[in-house]
This record gives structure tokens, C-alpha cells and sequence, in this order.
């Protein structure tokens, strides 16, 4: 029938192109990516071959074994399914770039960072890669001092090149393995006690005899002491002096008994109470005590400084000729002793004009030449032009302006004078001193006078450094 006949030549199709399936292999399924080709290829078997497995290019292979196999210039890895799913091939993935250090002899993954110690230092080293194992090593944010290598931020301690003192050293990197270092008082020493202190330490010593006061080692480089009597209580009637907290008894003028307590409130104060006592007689032999309690707040009376010194509200002494600043309100005052009282009068602000720093004002001290100056100055010029640094460094920075009149006033740091500003000139071993001198110091700190003889009054003070001087490259 026609029927019949349509229905055998469909079957036959069909039986076709099953066989051909089973002869060609499958196609891989799915489309390919720009980082993997995959083919899968089953070759019929040879005649004879009964083993499991897969053939490609005449060799057999075991069922989940794999090899390797160039095709169109690219190699692949294969793996043998066996059966009817053939092998498997897909492009052999590329190994990870790495970067190889012959200094340190490992291998590092890209973007890995890691220490390469070179040269006596240490290096910051990162693995670039860039195709071709590129590393790039800097130094820039690291500290080498002393054979040693430091992070930024790390700190050290070092003694001066004189040895005198030590020095605290910070990491400050900037790009360009900046550090600075600045000197360390790990005591202070108290001559008139004979004691050194650690700094923090609080002491107490006598002042005027019987007067206390409380003393601080603060150190700030150059171990200075601070003493105060505002937490005392110093009785001119009982010659004693007491802590807050303290009590004690005294009777004023009229035979009255005080009691009295030491409060302090920062400026020294105490106070007392009076009782006064009257005995009231009543009915019988009993008696009863009527106690009248008054309260009298003192304070301590400033006690006068001796001839030809001056005293200021601190505390601070000063002698004959000496010069400080304080502050006052928004003002800025030159104070002078004058021996017999204080006179202060606001500072003049040094004015600058022309120059090439936009009106920008002095910097003192500055450096010019490798020499530090605190005050305008015309060397340098012929034309006689007093003119001053507008930066603390005028050799590098090269910025400067005018100045319409020389003003000096240098405050010291440490040693016996308080901060008092330095005495220009001032006589040392009977020689002039215009300006701050290393003379006579080992550790070639300058230092000025900070009276008119230093011979006489042995009185002077160390002498600030400009900002830059501080930080070593």
C-alpha cells in the first residue's frame, strides 16, 4: 500500500541518521568563548580494537586520562569519556603572571608587595607584572638611619653627634625618606637640691626658707623644671606651710581661736573660722556654751622680690635689665625689669614692604648663607636694605621682603633665665656678642645672654632653631 511504503522509506531515514551520529561523534553544544575552544571528536574505531577508551591520532587512551593536542596553532587539553561521549578538548588555560625576585629568590603573585632588603636598606617592592615579570622597588616612604630602616611613624632614639644628649626621632617620609629628630630630657636636674628628676615627677622644695612649693619636671628638650606655691597654703603667722586638705589652729590678734583649712582654688588659698565662746549660767549648776562661728577667707600676700629683681604674676623672676614677652588680651607686650617695678608696653610688629613675597611677614630665625639670623639684616646687599627671610629658609625657597626697621627680639629656651629675650650685645669672656653664639658649649648649641654682662650675672638661655633646621634628609 502507499501508505505502507511512506511509512518504511521515514524509518530508513531515521536509521540513517542515527548511524551516521554514532559513526561522526556529537557536536559540542553551546557556542564559544574568546578564552576556551572545545571540540569533541570520536573517530570510529580501527577494526580489530575492542578497548574501551579513546583514539586520537592512532594512540588510545584510557577512559578519564588527558593529553595535550595543537589544533588551528592552539593547544589543547583533552580528556577521554570513552563510550559515546568520545573526548573532550578545551584550550589550555594560561598560567598566572608572577614575578620572580633574584634578590630575595622568591615568586610573587601580581599586585603582591613585599621587603627587599638592598644596599644596607630596605626596599618597598610590588610585583607589577606588565607581561613580563616587572617589579617596582622604592625607598621613598621609608627611613634609613643609623644602618637601620623605618617605617613611617616609627620612632627611634639616637645620641647627638657630640654625644651630650639624646635625640627622639620620628619617620615622616614625605616621599623623599624625610625624618626629623629633636632633643630628649629624660631628667631634670635641680641644682639647688642637688636631685634629678624624671620628667612627670612632682617634688616639693623650700622657697625663701620657710615657704614650699611644688615643683614639675617638664623636659621639653631641655629639662625644665616649672614650681608653683598655687596648691600650697603658706602661713605667714604659724611660718608653715600646708597642702590642700590640711587643718590647723592659730588665734588672731585678740586671742580668738581660728580653725583653719588649707583649700587652695589655684592661687594658695585658705580659710578660717573663728570661734568665740560665752559661758551662760542658768538655773542650778549647769552651764551652757554659746559658740559664735565666723568664716574669714585669706589669701596669701605676695611677698616682695629682692632688691633689684622683678616678679611677675606667675611667679617668674627676673633681675635688673632683663626683657620678656606676654601676652595680654590679643596684645603682645615687651616687659623690662627695671629693678624697682616692671614696665610693659605692646610690641612693635616688624613691617615689611616690596621683595617678591606678596606682603608676606618675616620669619625669624631664618638661615641665609648657612648662617641663622633673628632679626632683619642688610647682608648681602650694597645698597644698605634692611631685608628678611619670608620662610625659614631663604637659600632654598628664595622668598624675601623689606623691612622698615630692625627689631630684635630672640625668647630663649631653657636654661636660668625663664624665656627672657636675649640682650644684644651681651659680654662673654669680655668680648662683645651681637648676636647668638656656640662659645664656650661642647655641643655647639648656640646660646645668647640674655643681661648686658653675662660675666656678672651669669644669666642666659638657648636660642630657638629655625623651623627646617630640625628635619634630616
Amino acid at each position: 500500500m502507499p501508505d505502507g511504503r511512506w511509512k518504511r522509506a521515514v524509518l530508513l531515514v531515521l536509521l540513517s541518521l542515527c548511524s551516521g551520529a554514532a559513526v561522526g561523534g556529537s557536536q559540542p553544544r553551546g557556542g564559544k568563548s574568546k578564552r576556551q575552544s572545545q571540540q569533541i571528536i570520536q573517530p570510529a574505531l580501527p577494526a580489530g580494537h575492542n578497548k574501551q577508551g579513546c583514539y586520537d591520532n592512532g594512540q588510545h587512551y584510557q577512559i578519564n586520562q588527558q593529553w595535550e593536542r595543537i589544533y588551528l596553532g592552539k593547544t589543547l587539553v583533552c580528556t577521554c569519556y570513552g563510550s559515546s561521549r568520545g573526548f573532550n578538548c578545551e584550550s589550555k588555560p594560561e598560567p598566572e603572571e608572577t614575578c620572580f625576585d633574584k634578590f630575595t629568590g622568591t615568586t610573587y603573585q601580581v599586585g603582591e608587595t613585599y621587603e627587599r632588603p638592598k644596599d644596607s636598606m630596605i626596599w618597598d617592592c610590588t610585583c607589577i607584572g606588565a607581561g613580563r615579570g616587572r617589579i617596582s622597588c622604592t625607598i621613598a616612604n621609608r627611613c634609613h638611619e643609623g644602618g637601620q630602616s623605618y617605617k613611617i611613624g616609627d620612632t627611634w632614639r639616637r645620641p647627638h653627634e657630640t654625644g651630650g644628649f639624646m635625640l627622639e626621632c620620628v619617620c615622616l617620609g614625605n616621599g623623599k625618606g624625610e625624618w626629623t629628630c629633636k632633643p630628649v630630657a629624660e631628667r631634670c636636674y635641680d641644682n639647688a637640691a642637688g636631685t634629678s628628676y624624671v620628667v612627670g615627677d612632682v617634688w616639693e622644695k623650700p622657697y625663701q626658707g620657710w615657704m614650699m612649693v611644688d615643683c614639675t619636671c617638664l623636659g621639653e628638650g631641655n629639662g625644665r623644671i616649672t614650681c608653683t606655691s598655687r596648691n600650697r597654703c603658706n602661713d605667714q603667722d604659724t611660718k608653715r606651710s600646708y597642702r590642700i586638705g590640711d587643718t590647723w589652729s592659730k588665734k588672731d590678734n585678740r586671742g580668738n581661736l581660728l580653725q583653719c583649712i588649707c583649700t587652695g582654688n589655684g592661687r594658695g588659698e585658705w580659710k578660717c573660722e573663728r570661734h568665740s565662746s560665752l559661758q551662760a549660767t542658768g538655773i542650778g549648776s549647769a552651764s551652757a556654751t554659746i559658740t559664735d562661728v565666723r568664716t574669714a577667707l585669706y589669701q596669701p600676700q605676695p611677698q616682695p622680690a629682692p632688691s633689684g629683681h622683678c616678679a611677675t604674676d606667675s611667679g617668674m623672676m627676673y633681675i635688673l635689665g632683663m626683657q620678656w614677652l606676654k601676652t595680654q588680651g590679643s596684645q603682645h607686650m615687651l616687659c623690662t625689669c627695671l629693678g624697682n617695678g616692671i614696665s610693659c608696653q605692646e610690641t612693635a610688629v616688624t613691617q615689611t614692604y616690596g621683595g617678591n613675597s606678596n606682603g608676606e611677614p618675616c620669619v625669624f630665625p631664618f638661615t641665609y648663607h648657612g648662617k641663622t639670623f633673628y632679626s632683619c639684616t642688610s647682608e648681602g646687599r650694597q645698597d644698605g636694605n634692611l631685608w628678611c627671610s619670608t620662610t625659614s629658609n631663604f637659600d632654598q625657597d628664595k622668598s624675601y621682603a623689606f623691612c622698615t626697621e630692625q627689631n630684635v627680639l630672640v625668647q630663649t629656651r631653657g636654661g636660668n633665665s625663664n624665656g627672657a629675650l636675649c640682650h644684644f650685645p651681651f659680654l662673654y669672656n669680655n668680648r662683645n656678642y651681637t648676636d647668638c653664639t656656640s662659645e664656650g658649649r661642647r655641643d655647639n648649641m648656640k646660646w645668647c645672654g640674655t643681661t648686658s654682662n653675662y660675666d656678672v650675672d651669669e644669666k642666659f638661655g638657648f636660642c630657638p632653631m629655625a623651623a627646617h633646621e630640625e628635619i634630616c634628609t
